[in-house]
């Protein structure tokens, strides 16, 4: 890890469910997903975290400041509704939308990618 610039730990896997952005009843809180993405990087710095499918195609992207050391992100498993219709559509995979009105990461292999302007590094995400 001290030798990389950029070092993302592995993550565990997430277990797809239906009720994805939706709740038992309207007195329930929304059941919201996540993953906490826990890296490493040498400097303090903007950064840029991307969710890509298959052939690096990219879902999702969010640019954060981190610091340096450790550093956490919560993922909450949404994708944009421009990449459904060029990414998910193309591949013939349906997703719905939620009853909150978003976009969650249908079960699969997706890469999560943390990157600046010179350092980047990767790691799997499976949702099963």
């Amino acid at each position: 890890m001290k030798n990389n610039d950029i070092t993302i730990f592995e993550l565990p896997k997430v277990n797809h469910s239906s009720r994805w952005g939706g709740s038992w009843s309207q007195f329930s809180e929304v059941f919201l997903p996540k993953v906490t993405i826990a890296f490493f990087v040498k400097e303090t710095g903007d950064y840029t975290i991307e969710i890509l499918g298959n052939k690096n195609k990219l879902l999702q992207k969010f640019t954060i400041k981190a610091t340096k050391g450790f550093n956490y992100f919560d993922y909450d498993l949404t994708v944009s509704e421009k990449s459904i219709k060029k990414y998910f559509s193309k591949n013939k995979i349906e997703i719905e939308k939620a009853k909150n009105n978003l976009y969650y990461l249908p079960k699969g292999e997706y890469t999560i990618k943390i990157h600046d302007a010179q350092n980047k590094a990767s790691q799997e995400l499976v949702i099963k």
